[in-house]
């Protein structure tokens, strides 16, 4: 994973400055205004400029920033800056350039990781005044390749690829009098594929026995937009401390159908395989100190596993939906804030195989299974969870209110449904809810019988079930119907008014 952590970070210090965020209406004036953008992202920034013609052309372009132990470096052969005449400027970069990283991880290693980028007839037209710039960039292809991996002077063969095929896509700012950025974008691709491939010797004294991994994916009909305050001298290395001075952040991607698949081998053993293919999905996300809300909803899952640890040779899950929701408080307030938690999976299925392992007579009914969990309420944190001298600190969270919006499980035949809310008195040294929970239960009996049928229970350890469960429900309206009122009040718990605790 720490391979991967060097790659994000890589790929991030190289977009901030190959997507430069100033312009304006003459050539020298985008190139200065590229390099004062860049230095307010921690970035130097040097190269030999010479004017052509209309254009400014700048050569022997170098880009270095220093990182938390560590530092990366870039290199661009030529960017010519064109003016139009029209009041725009066209930028026109190097079909390729190389990005290095180099840095040291906890455990003491160093890990240096050299990137190449390249773009496939990238078009980028700067236009706007010198407050507010736009970029808009069109362009058949763009690529990241990992090419060499080091930990310790000891080259690792790591294999990373990933392209981008027929984008569209638009970038602006507007400045404030204030210093701050106002930045938006949009743009979309046709698809995003990605390339990830290992092989490793399980004994650096027996390097014939390898383990070998590949992962492949990809993405079709990409389309995302974002908008972000930008503080002035914000560390865009430290997102989570930027929030405390004011960056807001919002953006959505939507995309259609997507698939992923993995094979990992190991020595003297069959390959474990995984497939999955989804239809349409969606990821949303806002930052700021209100708060984190993060969403994502996929359609149309189906995932495929072969391993030679299953006793059959294929498992088969498809969902219908999945969902999830989340919203956190980040900073500190005397006032509570909100906070949810939603988890939905509809429509969800297995294949024959599997349930024959257990069920091969078709005992239980194979409807597909629901499962829904919808949590909100208020909570306070009493510290900044953000602060950099908490970063192992694991802070208490004041939960003031909780409600059950929705409780659902469905499956072999039964529904559980459930309703509930409370508040807590967070006063004294234990939290002392204080609320009820609702919950009915539709063919519990029904799927009790069938797994006594099938032998998985015990006809004796099934009735001492039942006589459980009549300590806790009583019978509701419908055939095989339970409901019960679980009461917490006073630091005792309650099953329709009997004291349990």
């Amino acid at each position: 994973m720490r391979y991967m952590n060097s790659v994000r970070t890589g790929a991030f210090a190289l977009c901030v400055f190959s997507s430069p965020a100033l312009a304006d209406l003459t050539a020298r004036q985008v190139w200065q205004d590229w390099g004062s953008h860049s230095a307010s992202y921690g970035q130097t920034v040097t190269g030999t400029e010479m004017t052509v013609g209309d254009s400014l052309v700048v050569t022997d372009i170098k880009i270095s920033m220093k990182l938390p132990g560590g530092e990366v470096n870039g290199a661009i052969d030529r960017v010519e800056f064109k003016e139009n005449g029209d009041g725009t400027v066209t930028v026109i970069l190097s079909p390729d350039y190389p990005v290095s990283l180099k840095t040291k991880n906890p455990d003491g290693d160093v890990e240096e990781m050299e990137t190449l980028f390249r773009q496939d007839g990238l078009k980028m037209i700067a236009s706007g005044d010198e407050t507010t710039i736009r970029y808009d960039v069109t362009g058949p292809g763009l690529s990241f390749e990992m090419t060499r991996l080091t930990v310790n002077g000891k080259e690792r063969p790591l294999e990373l690829l990933i392209r981008i095929a027929d984008i569209a896509a638009s970038y602006g700012f507007t400045l404030t009098e204030t210093g701050q950025r106002s930045v938006m974008s949009e743009g979309t691709a046709r698809s995003v594929n990605f390339r990830v491939a290992s092989s490793v010797p399980m004994d650096e004294s027996a390097p014939g026995e390898v383990s070998s991994a590949l992962f492949l994916g990809e993405i079709t009909d990409i389309s995302g937009k974002s908008s972000s305050i930008v503080p002035d001298g914000m560390n865009s290395l430290n997102l989570w401390t930027a929030i405390g001075t004011g960056f807001v952040g919002e953006g959505e991607i939507s995309f259609g159908a997507t698939s992923y698949s993995s094979t990992v081998k190991m020595p003297d053993q069959e390959a474990t395989t995984t497939a999955v293919r989804s239809g349409a999905g969606k990821l949303a996300i806002e930052l700021s100190e209100a708060g984190l809300r993060y969403g994502v909803t996929q359609t149309d899952v189906v995932l495929s596993f072969t391993s030679p640890i299953l006793p059959i040779p294929e498992l088969n899950v498809a969902m219908e939906r999945s969902e999830s929701r989340l919203m956190l408080p980040l900073v500190p307030s005397d006032e509570p804030r909100d906070f949810a938690l939603m988890s939905t999976t509809k429509g969800l299925t297995l294949n024959e195989d599997f349930w024959a392992m257990f069920d091969p007579s078709g005992v239980l009914p194979r409807d597909p299974a629901t499962m829904v969990l919808d949590l909100s309420g208020k909570m306070r944190l009493p510290v900044d969870v953000l602060a950099p001298t908490l970063k192992n600190y694991r802070p208490e969270v004041e939960v003031e209110s909780v409600a059950l919006n929705d409780l659902t499980l469905s499956m072999g035949g039964a529904i559980l449904t459930g309703t509930g809310a409370f508040t807590v008195d967070n006063s004294t040294a234990v939290p002392n809810p204080d609320g009820t929970v609702n919950l009915r239960l539709e063919g519990g009996n029904a799927l009790l019988d069938n797994l006594v049928t099938m032998g998985l229970v015990p006809p004796d350890q099934a009735n001492g079930l039942r006589m459980m469960i009549g300590l806790f429900a009583r019978p509701g309206e419908g055939e095989d119907t339970l409901v019960s009122d679980i009461t917490f009040k006073d630091r005792q718990i309650l099953a329709n008014g009997q004291r349990l605790k």
